[in-house]
């Protein structure tokens, strides 16, 4: 009988020749990390039949115990480190991190914001291992106009929410994202918590902060006109009437989808009792009520405020000797201002009121050096009354509060479904909406607010548009001072009031919704331009049924009851 023995790298192998009709196969390797442990492999002939017979068991054995103790001494061969080769080579190559994965994260209609997220590829590389992370920016008509999306991850406006989700574009948050201690799914405040990011019954995207509507005014010209802020709308039309004597307009926002915006903010108080959040579509059936009394009313209140402010200050401007003459702008093109154009007139006191949030304008340095700067923001006025639809009536609303208008902007952030690598974009998108990363981007968008508990304390670093609100270099540890008559402070408690509300208004988020909305804004125009309310309103009625068709019908009614949280 032969036998051969061969030593490498510590496995010691011994193979044995047996007869024709079989042989064994002893492999003895030394076994991390038991150096002396060994194992052993019988491999019969494949002509060897039944069992092997007890002679052949017993050379085995004896040829076995034979070999055990001749490599009961032998010492494990010493490891060498050869650059490029060996075990060592052997480990690098096994313990080193697989390539990092290349991201593409889709910015829409803020280029701000966009800038904020390019800022930090590089710390993602660090945290990713090397991973790549691509800036995309896209218009908003590009992301209405696409039919996928080209990007691993999206920030959208809030209002794009179903739209996505109906063309299947998004990825629900895994659990682990929604339990991870970075998101913090208590810490959120519970307008954006329990309205905003949710759809249906899932939760599709982390937030970046979405700003209420709010009431803005020029503290200084009110009191030089010796009027109150508004707290009702029936006391808005009062100060508007007393401004509108003195050449100072309200500058409602009339531009583009701002007017649509401008009246809902006046008729979802009138449509409170109306039954749910449903106001504008009937749930069963899906037609609009936006030809309804709560609409139509506040239509002809807000045509006959403009009337009267064109009216008053063509009368007044040759004659008016108030300091404010020569700021205050004529009324002749009505419409040509939007949210930030109207809280801008109102920041440097060419305006006593209009609608808008904190942030939206920041004054330039020199416009900031101006006597007559500064605005403040409070919650939209209440209605005293409102119309209950059951019984055909107007009522006495027994509400102190007003309702919360969400969804004018703000932004949200989602994985989508074209992502090939989901797992790698869920960890980014956890990551851009951790405490310290999320409040770093959120500040930079005029469309965006604090949206956490946590970052009350620190609203200053959104406030831009108020006028000594924002330090030349803050940090993210900036603070609000604990003076009590604070004007920054008494904002942030104001703004943080109106996102814990549950009494809270979205804008629906359905497909074709800059259509609806786009519709209402000309019947507002219309009405300004001569056409009853009731008439604008009717057709605007007719063109959302047209965009329902179109659409439609049962996919719109779907979508309208997810954007509600209802089944």
């Amino acid at each position: 009988m032969n036998e051969n023995v061969s030593s490498k790298e510590g496995w010691v192998s011994i193979i044995f020749w047996g007869t024709a009709d079989r042989f064994v196969f002893v492999f003895l390797p030394w076994v991390e990390p038991f150096p002396r442990t060994m194992s052993l492999i019988c491999i019969f002939h494949p002509r060897a039949k039944g069992i092997m017979r007890k002679e052949s068991f017993d050379i085995a054995f004896v040829l076995l115990a034979c070999l055990i103790g001749w490599t009961a001494g032998c010492q494990k061969p010493p490891e060498t480190a050869i650059p490029g080769g060996g075990r060592l080579a052997e480990n690098v190559k096994k313990n080193a991190k697989p390539p990092g994965v290349t991201l593409k994260l889709l910015v829409v209609g803020d280029p701000e914001l966009a800038g904020g997220i390019k800022r930090l590829r590089g710390e993602w590389a660090e945290r990713s291992g090397g991973g790549q992370l691509q800036v995309l920016e896209w218009s908003l008509p590009e992301l209405i106009a696409a039919e996928s999306l080209p990007a691993d991850l999206v920030v959208y406006p809030s209002r794009y929410l179903g739209t996505l989700v109906s063309k299947n574009g998004l990825r629900p948050l895994r659990n682990s994202v929604l339990h991870a201690p970075q998101f913090a799914h208590a810490d959120l405040l519970p307008a954006i918590r329990d309205k905003e990011i949710v759809y249906g019954s899932d939760i599709y995207s982390i937030p970046y902060g979405s700003p209420p509507l709010m009431l803005c005014y020029n503290a200084q010209v009110l009191q030089a006109a010796g009027c109150r802020v508004p707290q009702t709308w029936i006391e808005y039309r009062q100060v508007a009437r007393r401004l509108a004597d003195q050449a100072i307009p309200c500058q409602l926002p009339l531009a583009g989808q701002s007017a649509a915006i401008t009246l809902l903010a006046r008729a979802i108080n009138y449509a409170r009792q109306s039954g749910h959040m449903a106001m504008l579509f009937d749930l069963d059936t899906f037609q609009p009520r936006i030809a309804g009394p709560p609409f139509i009313r506040a239509l002809a209140e807000i045509t006959a405020e403009i009337t009267q402010q064109q009216q008053a200050t063509q009368e007044k401007r040759a004659s008016a000797t108030s300091s404010l003459q020569d700021a205050a702008p004529l009324l002749q093109d009505v419409g040509v201002l939007d949210f930030r154009d109207s809280v801008k007139e109102v920041t440097l006191g060419r305006a006593g009121l209009t609608l808008g949030w904190p942030g939206l304008y920041c004054p330039s340095s020199t416009e900031a050096a101006r006597d007559l700067v500064g605005a403040n923001y409070t919650s939209l006025p209440r209605a005293v009354d409102c119309y209950n639809a059951t019984r055909n009536q107007w009522e006495s609303n027994r509400l102190d509060t007003p309702m919360t208008l969400l969804g004018v902007a703000g932004r949200l952030a989602s994985v989508t479904t074209a992502s090939r690598n989901a797992a790698s974009a869920f960890k980014l998108l956890l990551w851009l909406g951790s405490d310290k990363t999320a409040t770093e981007i959120s500040t930079r968008s005029r469309y965006t607010l604090w949206y956490r508990h946590s970052q009350v304390k620190a609203a200053q670093l959104w406030l831009t548009g108020c006028q000594g609100l924002k330090s030349p270099n803050p940090t993210a540890n900036a603070t609000f001072s604990a003076t009590a008559g604070s004007r920054p402070l008494v904002i942030a408690r104001t703004v943080t009031q109106a996102l814990v509300r549950d009494d809270c208004f979205l804008l629906p988020r359905i497909p074709e919704i800059d259509q609806y909305l786009a519709s209402l804004a000309n019947a507002v125009r219309g009405a300004i331009a001569g056409e009853t309310a009731a008439s604008a309103l009717q057709r605007t009625a007719d063109e959302w049924e047209q965009i329902t068709e179109r659409q439609g019908r049962e996919g719109q009614q779907l979508a309208y009851r997810a954007h509600l949280g209802l089944p």
